[in-house]
């Protein structure tokens, strides 16, 4: 298990399963695939955004990226 979920089930007072299951009971989703989401997430946000910003869409861009690395080879 993750330090994290370690320390803080030992400030708490609960065993590590405990935390998780009441993070489940109250979230609706483990700490672990919660953590999956966030991971995706971030970098999906930073996509949208720069499609707001430069009016490019991701798949533009990474065509872009592509490009310009197989011209550098």
């Amino acid at each position: 298990m993750p330090r994290i979920l370690n320390t803080l089930a030992r400030e708490l007072g609960y065993s590590p399963k405990h935390v998780i299951s009441l993070f489940h009971e109250h979230v609706g989703m483990t700490p672990k695939r919660y953590a999956h989401i966030v991971r995706f997430d971030r970098p999906a946000r930073s996509l949208r955004m720069a499609e707001r910003v430069h009016g490019r869409s991701w798949p533009r861009v990474s065509a872009g990226s592509i490009r310009r690395a197989s011209r550098m080879t």
